[in-house]
């Protein structure tokens, strides 16, 4: 039944007993997590608030997603890499923007550099994310070149309005910019 409420399942990597710190995600499965590696890694978790069993905190994020994000939180290897063929490109999307969203640095880093190399899986995608969070007007030039063949509503729906309106100007630039250029070409025949 889609109503039906479903016990909570505690993660099989992370199960402590001497944890402190409860995280339930989205489907219904809690992280036990330790503050000492929420205070190393992260400052946008208020772990104080949700530090006993009684009290987990909800996270709108899926299982899979959190058990990747986590996973820099406790640095022992495998490190995920999030550069695996056999990530999907939208899971790599998912962990990105909640590493952004409970500043998570290592994750945030290692989410950056794998959203700009996947730049032609989904260029649009990656131009958003990469609007709200890098800070190099270059790298993003460079992402929006390939959103070329993109049409303005598919970039409408990644980018706020301000940066639809400098993609949409930048294009409108190029585009007469090329035009210009291809008109003063002298041809042979």
């Amino acid at each position: 039944m889609a109503n039906e409420i479903q016990a909570d399942e505690t993660h099989p990597d992370y199960c402590s007993s001497d944890a402190n710190v409860f995280i339930r995600s989205s489907d219904r499965v809690v992280f036990n997590l330790h503050s000492d590696n929420l205070k190393v890694h992260t400052n946008a978790i208020p772990f104080d608030s949700f530090s006993s069993t009684t009290n987990i905190a909800d996270f709108g994020e899926s299982s899979e997603v959190l058990a990747v994000l986590f996973k820099f939180l406790y640095p022992t290897p495998p490190l995920p890499s999030l550069a695996r063929a056999d990530t999907p490109f939208s899971l790599l999307k998912q962990v990105a923007y909640a590493a952004h969203k409970y500043q998570i640095a290592a994750a945030m880093v290692v989410a950056d550099i794998q959203m700009e190399l996947s730049a032609n899986q989904d260029p649009a995608s990656v131009l958003g994310y990469a609007y709200r969070y890098f800070n190099n007007d270059s790298r993003i030039d460079d992402i929006a070149v390939l959103t070329i063949t993109e049409t303005p509503e598919c970039i409408f729906e990644e980018l706020p309005i301000d940066g639809f309106a400098k993609w949409f100007i930048q294009g409108a630039i190029t585009i007469k910019g090329a035009a210009a250029s291809a008109a003063e070409r002298k041809f042979p025949f």
